[in-house]
């Protein structure tokens, strides 16, 4: 299992009211860690997740426990400048890629480092987050 841990975390804005959750106003955390190998059980879904797709480990601080969120639960607070500013003109062409919808098969052309896809696919999430709903 490939899990990377973020220091500090991303302060993100929770979108998934729980069962029995009657905090008020908006409701903020941290993301502590990120996946993209599969098999997280998702906090907002009936469902675990795939292989290859992101899901951020959420806590209410950076110090408390914390569950997992898929992309569509959160919002990044700020861009994720630091990922796309390590990105090769490839990757970006990849986040690119992601965003628009297009299969994997593409991406693994463009970026044959496995890592490599993780940290892209982690920035294109990072960045659905921050479109308007």
């Amino acid at each position: 299992m490939t899990t990377t841990w973020t220091k500090p975390g991303k302060r993100v804005e929770i979108l998934f009211k729980t069962r029995g959750d009657n905090t008020r106003g908006k409701r903020f955390g941290y993301v502590v860690g990120v996946n993209t190998s599969g098999g997280m059980h998702l906090f907002d879904k009936t469902r675990p997740s795939e292989p290859g797709e992101v899901a951020f480990l959420v806590g209410r601080s950076e110090h408390s426990g914390a569950v997992w969120y898929s992309h569509e639960a959160i919002r990044f607070t700020k861009p994720p400048r630091e990922l796309l500013d390590q990105m090769s003109d490839d990757e970006r062409v990849g986040v690119d890629l992601i965003l628009q919808g297009s299969n994997g098969q593409r991406l693994e052309k463009l970026v044959p480092d496995a890592d490599r896809r993780h940290l892209v696919r982690t920035a294109a999430a990072s960045l659905k987050t921050l479109r308007g709903r």
